[in-house]
């Protein structure tokens, strides 16, 4: 299996299990329309990826979130961060966007061992939101002060104008999406790959 698509850092948090110590992290991303096919053919992977297929081609809205059975050995690429990991979990979010109509929502939380870049990784990376430089000096350009604001209000209504002053509306930022691939692992790389099981 190997899945490319554009998502965000949306979680990154140290932990320890039996004083054995990893982090959890996790990736967002979405899908809208009529086809969504970024887990075709995960089905035969595990039941839990399964499900999840299932609950997104099906109608209807909601959440759902499944476990894995057997969490699966991986290659994450997030922009130019590379890890091997642990897919644990997949949770996904189905609505109806004003703008997009049908949009899934997908959360795939990973496991995997502490490594050297973590910090640069995520201060870097986690929930960055999309900086229009532009918009916001144009904001400024635009701005009228509060005795030019009543002055034209009561200009506009000696004309018989709506005398509020235009505001413009702010646009929410969204998080900045980076290149993301997730790929299995071979069965060779899994014998050479040192990582920690729950009974180390």
């Amino acid at each position: 299996m190997k899945k490319e698509f554009s998502g965000y850092l949306s979680a990154f948090t140290p932990a320890t299990k039996d004083n054995v110590p990893f982090v959890k992290f996790s990736i967002k991303t979405s899908e809208s329309g009529a086809g969504k096919h970024l887990l075709d053919g995960t089905q035969e992977i595990d039941n839990a990826l399964a499900s999840v297929k299932d609950f997104v081609t099906n109608k209807g809205y909601g959440n759902t979130k499944c476990d894995l059975d057997d969490p699966l050995r991986v290659k994450v690429t997030f922009a130019s961060f590379s890890y091997d990991a642990f897919l644990m979990s997949i949770a996904v979010k189905k609505k109806v966007d004003k703008e997009l109509g049908d949009v899934a929502e997908y959360t795939f939380n990973f496991e995997k061992d502490p490594s050297s870049d973590d910090t640069q990784f995520w201060i870097s990376h986690l929930k960055v939101k999309e900086n229009d430089d532009g918009d916001e000096n144009q904001e400024d350009e635009d701005e009228v002060s509060p005795v030019d604001a009543e002055i034209m209000a009561q200009t506009d209504s000696l004309l018989g104008l709506d005398g509020s002053p235009k505001k413009k509306k702010k646009k929410a930022s969204g998080f900045v999406k980076y290149a993301v691939t997730v790929e299995t692992k071979s069965e060779d790389d899994a014998g050479t790959e040192d990582v920690p099981s729950e009974d180390a």
